[in-house]
């Protein structure tokens, strides 16, 4: 299990502590006091001090081992399927990014489908998550437009109160299994990569990265800020061991920092937060 240091805030952090406490429990057995050890060396592993209080964090372990979403059981699924004649109706849109969006909601409406019996199509995600699974890198306004022109095409539909943005898929069909979704990281590239473009996957994390140029990419990029190559002995480095001295900002106490982030992350943890 493992998740590779990023710019996370605390909320993530603790949605994936919370996820790892589950796995550990009913997948591995572990005893409460393992379990509590594992995430605390996963804090320190993997989550960046530039961007939460590890020691606060480490606090809420014991809490987050006990809790009962930490212990009930598990939803296991293999696959999403996606059947041929989604897929089909789902190209017809002919704009990428409403064909993204489209294909994200289907997922995890079928999603939810799964897990919840009485679903009843609904994606239960805001925009702006939809957006980050569809790897639509877009504003508010262009994320908007996607939403309407599907609902004008009939494909989507909102929840009829004002205060519920639930959206509700309205073209599942199909009982083939034309395409398997296993992993929910960036949706929109798996069905890019349906449709024939290029993409490799990350060496460390299996993650897929687009091609930007004829040689293809080893790392995606939060596994390129934590792990270097070293072509002499062919192993790799974690990023923590290189890092600049330098002096916090603010109240001058030395520090280390990651050298291509050294301006934008001179503060020391007490300064930061």
């Amino acid at each position: 299990m493992q998740r590779n240091e990023g710019t996370y805030n605390i909320a993530q952090n603790m949605e994936d502590l919370y996820a790892i406490a589950r796995y550990l429990n009913e997948v591995e057995h572990m005893e409460r006091q393992d379990r509590i050890e594992y995430l605390n060396g996963y804090i320190e592993a993997f989550c960046s001090s530039q961007r939460v209080n590890k020691d606060k964090l480490k606090e809420s372990v014991p809490d987050i081992v006990d809790s009962r979403s930490a212990t009930r059981k598990m939803n296991v699924i293999d696959y999403i399927p996606i059947s041929q004649e989604e897929l089909a109706t789902i190209e017809k849109i002919d704009n990428l990014m409403y064909e993204r969006t489209a294909f994200t909601l289907l997922c995890l409406a079928k999603y939810y489908n799964m897990i919840l019996p009485n679903n009843g199509d609904w994606t239960n995600c805001d925009d702006v998550s939809i957006a980050r699974f569809a790897n639509n890198q877009q504003t508010a306004i262009k994320r908007g437009e996607a939403i309407h022109e599907l609902c004008a095409l009939g494909l989507v539909s909102m929840a009829e109160r004002d205060s519920n943005l639930n959206i509700k898929v309205n073209f599942i069909s199909g009982d083939d299994a034309a395409m398997k979704v296993s992993d929910f990281r960036d949706l929109g590239y798996q069905y890019m990569q349906h449709k024939g473009y290029r993409f490799t996957r990350c060496q460390v994390c299996g993650r897929l990265i687009k091609y930007i140029s004829k040689r293809p990419r080893t790392y995606c990029g939060e596994c390129k800020e934590r792990y270097s190559y070293k072509t002499s002995n062919r192993v790799y480095v974690p990023f923590s061991d290189r890092v600049i001295k330098t002096k916090c900002c603010n109240c001058g106490k030395e520090i280390y920092v990651n050298p291509s982030k050294y301006w934008i992350e001179s503060l020391c943890d007490a300064c930061h937060f």
